[in-house]
């Protein structure tokens, strides 16, 4: 097996609910990716992680999203139809490399390409932010990862989510 995240969970009707409501009400964000359509599953992670590790929501600043055991957490999130690997990356957009948490969460949401819905979270890692950025590679939008052969969608720093803290 390739993989191994045991902090997992099912996307519950509540959680999927909130996270609704907290995605109308970012609306669409600045050099947003999908155009405002990531907005949902990325605070689906946010719930995900608050179920996982409960903390307190940061009302969504732009350095941090999560304050948890003192820290401030910013929580990425990437939408998948099957569950993460170890190789697979830890990804910040090159626009938000600036924020200023004191570390970073990364979430994976898989969605079932079949029924459309949000069926599982897995909690892929933290690694505190002074150590990403000193791990990390930059790739450039448009270019082809040569770990995974992804088309690069933003400029973006990467780390490989078996670098990461579980």
């Amino acid at each position: 097996m390739s993989y191994f995240f045991p902090d997992n969970c099912s996307i519950t009707p509540d959680m999927l609910a909130r996270a609704q409501a907290a995605a109308i009400s970012i609306g669409q964000l600045n050099n947003s990716i999908r155009g405002g359509a990531g907005n949902e599953v990325g605070c689906l992670g946010e719930e995900a992680f608050l179920f996982l590790f409960p903390g307190s929501v940061s009302n969504n600043t732009y350095h941090h999203d999560i304050t948890y055991q003192g820290m401030t957490i910013e929580c990425k999130t990437k939408e998948r139809t099957v569950p993460p690997q170890l190789r697979y990356d830890a990804s910040v957009a090159n626009y938000n490399s600036t924020q200023q948490a004191d570390c970073y969460a990364f979430m994976s949401i898989i969605k079932n390409q079949y029924t459309d819905n949000y069926v599982r979270a897995y909690f892929c890692g933290f690694i505190l932010t002074e150590e990403y950025k000193s791990k990390a590679r930059f790739l450039e939008k448009g270019t082809i990862d040569p770990d995974n052969g992804w088309v690069v969608q933003a400029d973006c720093w990467n780390v490989a989510y078996r670098e990461l803290d579980r």
